[in-house]
């Protein structure tokens, strides 16, 4: 008798452990731990310093991050703006040239930002462009100490001390407050693209149909517009925002998420875009949250590969990251040409899936039987392993 017990407990605790082993677990057992780099390592060390002289505006108390009433004519579209100190320093050959360095550091340090971080404030309202200004002490070609102005669209602050303090506070709320569901980053990563390409959510119809009576939404682009700001019950978004919410609640769920900005290439057009990559069971994918709910597909771009097709074209040709399609007004073939915009890098498409992440859907049977098959083999083989120790077990009683 002793014998067969022993032989059972054996039996029973070897099933256990296949079991947990040949079971689907979390996306990360097994996989190579990848992590995506931040464009602020791409930055220089002067861009650096204004980067962290931004996201220091975090730190500020509730009130201080209202920003100062823009006052300079013409007013334009600004109600504010942001004036940051930056210590770091700088030399040329010209005063001129100073300058226009500067410019073009706080440009791109700014859009790293955004792009980074999907809370990033001084970002919501539109690209940097005309919305950067810059100071420097001095009258020479060099300066150790200036001062970066970024201008606030009107919307978000128009000279209401609580204005931008609301907004910002709103939308950590509602980021805080969202239910993210499913076990694995997967179902996490699906979940989150299900809302993009749900009922609360409609890409900016004056966008998709210019021309017509209606106005762009003002916070079309920013995590405030996805996350807070509804019109008629929705909240309207291009692909700024569906991006920065995209990853704003990958940060959230603790899934490596970047954001890309670029050029969208299609058979019939041609846009600035922005879309994301992902990382799911060790693995980079892209992903068009975007264009999975334009396109009522909601499937169509989540976790896609390198090579992933649609209508005879590539991910990488229909997404060219970075690159920003411009007009070419020195040509009398009125032609266009590519341009690197700010200078980023995208090592991880070196490391993308050439194909999509497989997705199960409710009827997909032989999905379902290839996932649980391994440890069912497993558990069977250990009942029948079980049930001859038994028998040995009562022979040698």
């Amino acid at each position: 008798m002793k014998v067969r017990y022993a032989f059972l407990s054996v039996a029973l605790v070897s099933m256990l452990f296949a079991s947990s082993v040949a079971a689907p677990g979390s996306d990360a057992d097994g996989e190579e731990v990848l992590y995506f780099d931040t464009y602020y390592e791409q930055l220089t060390d002067g861009q650096r310093a204004i980067y962290d002289a931004m996201e220091a505006l975090h730190d500020l108390p509730a009130e201080g991050k209202n920003p100062e009433p823009y006052t300079k004519y013409p007013a334009s579209n600004y109600g504010g703006i942001y004036n940051v100190t930056v210590r770091h320093y700088y030399v040329a050959e010209s005063r001129a040239v100073l300058l226009d360095m500067l410019k073009k550091d706080a440009d791109r340090a700014w859009q790293a930002t955004k792009m980074d971080d999907p809370l990033a404030f001084w970002t919501w309202g539109a690209d940097s462009g005309p919305h950067i200004d810059v100071t420097a002490t001095g009258s020479s070609g060099s300066t150790s100490e200036f001062t970066v102005g970024i201008k606030v669209h009107y919307a978000y602050y128009n000279g209401d001390d609580t204005d931008m303090s609301q907004k910002i506070d709103a939308v950590k709320q509602a980021i805080d407050g969202f239910e993210i569901k499913g076990g694995t980053d997967a179902e996490k990563v699906r979940s989150i693209n299900a809302w993009l390409c749900g009922d609360d959510v409609l890409y900016d119809p004056a966008v998709r149909n210019p021309g017509g009576n209606k106005q762009q939404c003002p916070y079309n682009v920013s995590a405030y517009g996805a996350f807070v700001h509804k019109e008629n019950g929705k909240h309207i978004m291009v692909c700024d925002a569906y991006a920065a919410a995209f990853k704003a609640l990958c940060d959230k769920a603790n899934i490596q998420c970047k954001t890309v900005v670029g050029t969208s290439v299609q058979t019939s057009s041609i846009a600035l875009h922005a879309w994301n990559l992902v990382i799911i069971n060790g693995i980079v994918y892209a992903v068009d949250t975007t264009w999975n709910d334009t396109s009522g597909e909601e499937l169509r771009y989540l976790a896609v590969g390198s090579q992933s097709m649609y209508k005879g074209q590539t991910f990488l040709q229909t997404h060219q990251a970075f690159l920003i399609y411009k007009y070419n007004t020195t040509s009398s073939a009125n032609d266009y040409y590519y341009a690197n915009w700010f200078n980023f890098q995208l090592p991880e498409v070196e490391k993308m899936s050439a194909s999509g992440y497989t997705w199960k859907t409710d009827d997909d049977l032989g999905e379902m039987l290839r996932e649980y098959a391994p440890w069912t083999i497993v558990a069977l083989i250990c009942i029948v392993l079980a049930y001859v120790l038994w028998n040995m077990g009562r022979k040698g009683e």
